[in-house]
């Protein structure tokens, strides 16, 4: 049988999301059922519960265009 998940991120979503933020071993993986990054109290990246990954970037490379 399965273990219950906290979460309602598609597995294969998470599982990608894990592997990245395991590439950053300075960055921790907070939240529980959703996802997130977050550096001196700013989340920059942040699973949803559809599995779409969201990431900020600084405002000097938002605006590159």
């Amino acid at each position: 049988m399965a273990a219950k998940r906290d979460t309602s991120v598609p597995a294969a979503q998470q599982a990608h999301y894990e592997k990245l933020i395991g590439t950053l071993p300075d960055i921790e993986r907070k939240g529980k059922a959703l996802p997130y990054t977050s550096c001196n109290g700013h989340m920059f990246s942040f699973l949803s519960e559809d599995g779409t990954l969201a990431i900020r970037l600084p405002a000097e490379v938002r605006n590159l265009s």
